[in-house]
């Protein structure tokens, strides 16, 4: 089956939620949540692997960034609890 989506051009490829699952190595439970969250699938209830692809990479550089955007957040308390930390030990235990 591989051989023959291959075989056709990108827009060309129309593929059953079967066939998507074969080709992308995941479970119906993954391409459900996806299609929950806006994975692009037409009237009839197949996909477009070009469509998939772009969707899945905007999706994964979105999750990506919203994880690095959380740790910054954390570093940032952490930094700001130290800093704090350091100073209280500098100044003999007063702050203001």
């Amino acid at each position: 089956m591989k051989n023959e989506i291959a075989s056709l051009s990108p827009e060309q490829r129309s593929l059953n939620q079967r066939e998507l699952i074969v080709l992308l190595g995941v479970s119906r439970q993954s391409v459900a949540l996806w299609s929950r969250t806006g994975l692009p699938r037409h009237a009839d209830g197949t996909y477009s692997v070009a469509s998939v692809l772009r969707w899945l990479r905007a999706y994964y550089a979105a999750s990506a960034e919203k994880k690095y955007q959380n740790r910054l957040v954390g570093m940032r308390k952490k930094i700001t609890r130290n800093c704090r930390q350091q100073l209280r030990f500098l100044s003999g235990g007063k702050i203001e």
